[in-house]
């Protein structure tokens, strides 16, 4: 009898494994597509659409307008986004949530302009929010 019990709870432990791996892998393939249209909408120059990733405690800590004309000076220092490169990416679970930071380089003719962009799924919610962006010019800009 108790070979049944310890074969059941195995089997709900692998279900429960399963699960989680499946859904991480369904969280990250959609904010991998997320955080390339938002590359995307950048390089295209749509900072309206840009704007409309962050999240309203994004802007509570940085002012939307600032934050626009932030991202305008990119463009008016460096000029156009010619290329964006992937540099890496990695999760770390929080209290709050899961946190997924993705750090890309946009290339401006032969300068290079860093990006740390920190997304958060909530443990209370459902919706992936851009909470976090953090720019680092080349030096001597």
């Amino acid at each position: 009898m108790n070979h049944i019990y310890s074969k059941v709870l195995l089997f709900c432990v692998s279900l429960f494994i399963v699960s989680c791996g499946s859904q991480n892998a369904q969280t990250n393939i959609q904010l991998d597509a997320k955080t390339k249209e938002y590359f995307a909408e950048l390089q295209a120059q749509h900072i309206d659409k840009v704007l409309g990733f962050y999240s309203k405690e994004f802007f509570n800590i940085q002012p939307k307008q600032m934050w626009q004309s932030r991202l305008n000076s990119l463009f008016e220092k460096f000029g156009p986004i010619e290329r964006i490169s992937f540099i890496n990416k990695q999760a770390d679970t929080r209290f709050s949530g899961k946190f997924f930071i993705y750090q890309y380089y946009t290339i401006h003719g032969k300068k290079r302009v860093k990006h740390v962009l920190i997304w958060i799924l909530p443990v209370d919610g459902v919706e992936i929010e851009l909470v976090g962006h953090m720019i680092k010019e080349p030096r001597g800009s």
